[in-house]
This record gives structure tokens, sequence and C-alpha cells, in this order.
């Protein structure tokens, strides 16, 4: 969502800012900005828009060693210039930039109307930099400012602050949300998260929760109330990654690309000699705990719905929440089941919240993620990385299927049908033969309009549900995923004259009534279009997909899903790596 950096140091700010906003580009963005020092002010620019925009607004040369930028999600507040970060205080003392969201803002903003002060966005951030100066204008002190706002703060943030009074430092507020710190020979900067840091080569540190404080070129001051602490090193030791398009048009068309990849990367790390290697531990806490409990959200829940049936397969009791509905109503807290979170991200706010509970029962738990040492993956008790390389476009693709097939490697781990490097070769071989045949895909489209059901069954219903979601996100239609059998309880009734329906037919386990439902729906005029696997395929299906492996199935119908759902956004000349309304990492 969100993405903030900053730093305070000899560099030459304008590329740190502009590079960095660029690099947290993969989050999802409406809006972006940046403050830093001319002479004795404080300037700022933003746009409601891209990078590239905000470039044109700012001088090919600062003369500042502090700076700070922010790119916006809209939570609070339409996208617009007036909304964009940085926000400042009424009199310009104060500039900030905020990630997270104040949920006593309403009551904050009533006591500064009330002390004269004019609010000029609609969001929730701005009560910040206003709350600052009310109180640095009475005690003399932007330190205990800092203390007092926090202690009036509700909610969570993620605060970077610039004060006109003192342009050598660079303040800041935490709670709830990320905030790193990279120290390096040049000075100290910070980030939401280490990817437009990763490329310094300094050590980072994580703040502590709860913490203000401030850092100078060479020095980090942090408290939590009036009590000094130290940040907590933090053993980043990843690589910077590139989003080179590398010939490609679009992000999210080099990354479907990319999932042979991906698939080969899994095979690479957890399987070495011909057999699946993970932790012992972890396996023997899978083993023996009486049921599996995962959680997700969008997409990720599709691949938990996945990973469900894998661990079912292998007798194990398994079942699959919402994160954002388990938190509302939290159970299976008794210690005897073990809980799996996935996140692509590793950054997702309802998922952080479900691991808090988590960690406050000390009950064990799984992070499966792609990204290293993000706040999921560091406060889990165990840790499975994707290493599907860096995801910039919006809608998760190579993290999807990746997901999707580290889960039935770990189910396969326990016993039953294991997953073998042959099995993930023919996978690969699979995947590329598929990627090769988008001009098939293409001839599907006529059929589209703005409505459609994606039918499945069995394991191929959470991929159905991964389509409908796809084609929401890209495509703009409304696609509703069902399973098959359901079709005559109701939804029948939709069905006129040209209506598409999209089915995945791929295991012998429902074809049957797969099948009777889609000579119901072209009795009624509909238009089914049927994507199955070449052993159970029939002379009218659309797409044949070749044979793979029964416990990688689903993995290979998540691959030709995702193709589809870009091939039809882009022929609609939406733009497929940002769609409307959308961010890659939901962190509020």
């Amino acid at each position: 969502m969100c993405g903030i950096i900053g730093g305070i140091g000899n560099t030459d700010f304008r590329s740190f800012l502009l590079t960095g906003l660029t690099k947290l580009d993969y989050r999802g963005y409406d809006s972006a900005g940046v403050a830093y020092f001319e002479g004795d002010k404080i300037e700022i620019r933003k746009v409601c828009g891209r990078v590239a925009a905000l470039s044109l607004l700012v001088p090919q040369t600062l003369h500042t060693k502090v700076g700070i930028g922010h790119s916006r999600w809209a939570t609070h507040g339409r996208p617009s210039v007036v909304n964009a970060h940085p926000h400042a205080s009424q009199s310009g003392m104060f500039a900030i930039v905020h990630n997270g969201v104040i949920t006593n803002f309403k009551t904050l903003q009533n006591q500064l109307k009330a002390r004269r002060f004019q609010f000029v966005s609609q969001t929730d951030s701005e009560v910040i930099p206003h709350l600052l100066e009310w109180y640095y204008t009475r005690s003399g002190s932007v330190m205990e400012a800092l203390r007092l706002a926090a202690e009036e703060l509700q909610g969570s943030y993620a605060v970077a602050i610039l004060c006109k009074d003192d342009p050598n430092h660079l303040y800041y507020l935490k709670k709830g949300a990320p905030l790193l710190i990279c120290k390096t020979q040049d000075g100290i900067f910070v980030s939401s998260d280490p990817t437009p840091l990763a490329e310094l080569g300094g050590d980072f540190y994580d703040l502590p929760e709860g913490s203000y404080g401030y850092l100078g070129e060479q020095e980090v001051v942090c408290y939590c109330g009036e009590t000094p602490t130290a940040p907590t090193p933090f053993p980043y030791s990843g690589v910077a990654q590139s989003n080179e398009l590398h010939g490609y048009r679009y992000h999210m068309e080099k990354e479907i690309a990319d999932i042979p990849y991906a698939i080969a990367a899994l095979s690479d790390n957890y399987l070495s000699n011909g057999a699946l290697c993970f932790d012992e531990n972890l396996l023997s806490a899978l083993s023996g705990a009486k049921r599996i409990h995962f959680l997700g959200c969008g997409s990720s829940f599709f691949a938990c719905q996945c990973g469900v049936s894998a661990f079912r397969a292998r007798g194990k009791e398994a079942l699959a929440s919402v994160a954002s509905e388990w938190l509302g109503f939290p159970y299976d807290l008794d210690g005897t089941t073990f809980f799996i979170l996935v996140s692509q991200s590793g950054e997702t706010a309802d998922l952080i919240r479900c691991q808090a509970i988590l960690n406050e029962k000390a009950i064990p738990h799984l992070t499966v993620t792609n990204t290293k040492m993000s706040s999921l993956e560091r406060k889990s008790t165990y840790s499975l990385l994707l290493y599907a390389g860096l995801e910039t476009a919006v809608a998760a693709t190579k993290t999807f299927v990746s997901e999707v097939v580290l889960l039935e490697l770990l189910a396969s781990a326990l016993g039953g049908a294991a997953v073998t490097e042959a099995d993930l070769n023919c996978l690969i071989e699979g995947a590329n033969a598929v990627l090769g045949r988008r001009n098939d895909l293409e001839r599907l489209l006529s059929a589209f309009g703005e409505n459609t059901f994606c039918l499945a069954t069995g394991r191929l219903l959470p991929i159905a549900r991964e389509a409908a979601l796809k084609l929401k996100e890209v495509g703009y239609l409304h696609a509703e995923a069902l399973a098959s059998g359901e079709m005559k309880h109701g939804p029948l009734a939709l069905i006129g004259e040209g209506f598409p329906v999209l089915a995945l037919v791929g295991e012998i386990c429902g074809q049957e009534g797969l099948r009777a439902s889609l000579e119901e729906i072209k009795t009624r005029g509909g238009v089914p279009l049927v994507i199955s696997m070449a052993s159970y395929a029939q002379d009218e299906d659309a797409f044949v997909l070749p044979n793979v492996p029964a416990p990688l199935v689903p993995s290979l119908f998540a691959i030709v899903v995702d193709l589809f759902a870009f091939v039809l956004g882009q022929s609609r000349n939406h733009p497929v790596d940002h769609p409307r309304n959308l961010a890659k990492s939901v962190t509020v």
C-alpha cells in the first residue's frame, strides 16, 4: 500500500527520493510526493499520479541533506493533490509522511479545529503535523512534541517528519506499521521496507514498537515514552532486485512468463538429491497438530484453500479462514491447532493482527511469504520463502502459483503421495506449453461481455475463485466463482443468450456433474468455455492443457487463468499492472 522513503546525509536526494519511490512502485499507489529543505524553508512537491509526473516538479538539483518521500494509496479522502503526502502543519513548521491509519483522527481533528487549526485535506494523516505544531509551540521541544503526540495518536502509524527549525535531523514516530533504518557511511536512511534501501549496503535496524526520536547523519536517538531505547538489528541479507521489464510491455506479462523459473526456484530450494527438505521441527509440529488452520487474504486465501485440499489428501484435518473474518472471531486457540499464514508481501495488515493474537497466546505458526525479513516472517515461529523474485504488478501471478506449489510440497513432506523433482519438471514443461499458446486464449475474448461465471469442482474450485478475482482485478468485469453443482440452485436464473461461463475440468471427481451443468447452460443459450486437462478433455473444449501429475493440476490451471485474465485486460486497454482502486500490499 503506501510507501515511505527518506534520509539524512550526503547523497543526491533528488535521485534517492524519486528512485526510492519508483522501487516502492510494486505496492501500488495513486499519488506521490516529496519534501526537502530549500534554504530555511521546507519545500513540498506532490502529484496525483505516477512518480514520473512528480519528477517533472522536482528541481534537477536539491541543495539539501535531508528529505522524505511518499507514495499513497487512498484510504481517507479521494486521490488528489490535496490529499497526497507530504502534509504540512498550519504554519509550515512540520512536514510529514505517514503510513497506517489514525483511528481517532476525527476526535483529534475536532480538538485541533477548536484551537483554530485549519484542515485542507480529507485525510486522517493531516492531524499529525497539526498536533506536532500544537505541542511544539507550547514546549519548544520537538522531542517533547513527539512524545505528547504519540500519547494521543491511536491506530497505526509510521511517520517521517521534517521540522523547519531543525534542518539537521529527520524525526520519526512508529507504532503498528513497519519503519526500517539503514545506516551507511553516507548517512542514515529510512523506508517502509528494505526494497529501496537494499543497494545501499549498510546496516539495517528495525525501530522499536511505540518509539519516537530522530536521525542524524550518523546518529540514531530512540525513545519509548520517557525511556531511551535502541533500534533492533535487522539481519537483512537481501540483494537489490530489478523491476526492469526486459523487453516485455507490462510487468504482469513478464511475471507470468517468470512462472516456470519461480517453480524451478522452489525445486532448487526445497528438494535435495531428489528428496523434500523442510525443517524437521516444522514437520514435527505439523504432524503433531490436531488440525491445520490456514489464514490468508485475497489470492493468498485461495492458495490457502488449495493447501487445505493438499493436507486433507494426506489425511490431515485442515481448514482455511479469511484473515479479516478470523480476526473478528478468533478460534482454534487451545494449542492443538497449527496455523499457517500465507502472504505474498509479508506485510498484510489483517494477517499481522492475526499473528499478534497467536504470539500473545504462544501458539506456534508458519508464515509462507515471498518477502524475506518482512513483518510476518520476522515474528513467526517458522517461515518458508517463495523465492519467486520481485513481483511489481498489483495482481499476484507468479507468487500465487508459487504459494500453491509450495503448500503442495509441504503437505507431501508429511507422507502419502510425494511430489518429486520429476513432477515439478513436468509442471514446468506444462507451464511453458501454456505460455506459448497465448493466441489460443485470445480467440476466446469475443465471448466475454461484462459478466461471467467461473465453474469448477473439488481441488479446482479455489482456482475458479482466483480466476474470478483476476477477471475483476484486470478485466474490470463482474465474475463469480461457483461450485458447478450450485448452478441449479439459483444462478441459472442469470443465464441467457450468449452468457459466457468459464469452466475448469481437471480431475475425474465431479466431472460428470460439471459437464451436466454445462449442458443446462447451453440449453438456456449460455456459452460454456471449457479449459480442461487432456485426460478429461472433450472435442468442444475451448483450451486443453497438457497432463501433469495429479497433485500439481491446480497449479497449471492457475497459470492459464492468470494468462487469460492478462490477455483480457490488455485487450480492453486496462492498466493491467496497476488496476484502479487496488494496491499490491494491503497494509491498512
